[in-house]
């Protein structure tokens, strides 16, 4: 029962992102993020950086503040968060 009602859940919002409405799946990952806000390590670039993710854009890349307080686009990277 579970995953039926999982699998119809992803099924309804993956047709959702491939017709192109991507904003609804991109306000359930907003809202249930653990990083947005709050400060965490950027691996980047072969460099490590402490950046606080202030936005997922809807291309799915990364909008962070650094510590300098300029805001860069991150299309690819890791982050690690100590909960």
């Amino acid at each position: 029962d579970i995953l039926n009602k999982f699998l119809d859940n992803f099924y309804k919002s993956y047709t959702e992102f491939i017709n192109g409405n991507k904003s609804n799946i991109l306000k359930i990952y907003e809202n249930n993020s653990l990083i947005l806000n709050k400060e965490v390590n950027l691996e980047y670039r072969n460099s490590t950086r402490k950046v606080t993710p202030i936005d997922i854009l809807e291309d799915g890349s990364l909008l962070v503040k650094t510590l300098n307080n300029e805001v860069e686009r991150i299309i690819s990277g890791e982050i690690s968060i100590r909960l």
